[in-house]
């Protein structure tokens, strides 16, 4: 339905992680839970999407979402619907590109082009290589805005 009338959701994954247990235990009950924040269908239709943290009540901290996107796991370690997963790739199409899309800006951020702003940022390490389970453990060493170095 979503599709046919062109919404485009934006997903606060970390729902799942900050209250899938008591989502799961007290206030959905096993059935409903494993029906919340179906990214994987969402991709399989077609619909593109992002992904969100609402700050200030929520950290910005844009590994642990992807890493919740991927594991789909609670704070207790619990897996709510890990058929639902995507995959590292689409995790962080969904927090760049997809994003940018969704908000009428990708003809100026969201990916490296040219004319683009030129925002992008410097990682310790590469999430590729990264065990999905470090992943919330990726820190920026560097953040460039219109292509300059922010001190």
């Amino acid at each position: 339905r979503m599709k046919r009338i062109g919404i485009t959701p934006s997903y606060h994954i970390n729902h799942l992680y900050y209250y899938g247990d008591a989502l799961k235990k007290d206030i959905l009950g096993p059935a409903r839970a494993e029906k919340i924040l179906p990214l994987g269908n969402t991709a399989e239709q077609g619909i593109r999407f992002s992904l969100h943290a609402d700050q200030p009540m929520f950290e910005s901290k844009p590994f642990r979402l992807i890493q919740t996107a991927i594991e789909r796991k609670t704070q207790s370690g619990d897996t709510i619907n890990a058929g639902q997963s995507i995959s590292l790739l689409a995790a962080i199409k969904a927090m760049t590109i997809d994003a940018a899309w969704q908000i009428h800006m990708d003809q100026k951020i969201g990916s490296l082009e040219v004319g683009k702003y030129a925002d992008f940022i410097i990682l310790d390490r590469d999430p590729f290589k990264c065990p999905t389970t470090e992943l919330e453990n990726i820190k920026c060493t560097a953040v460039y805005v219109n292509g300059e170095l922010v001190e």
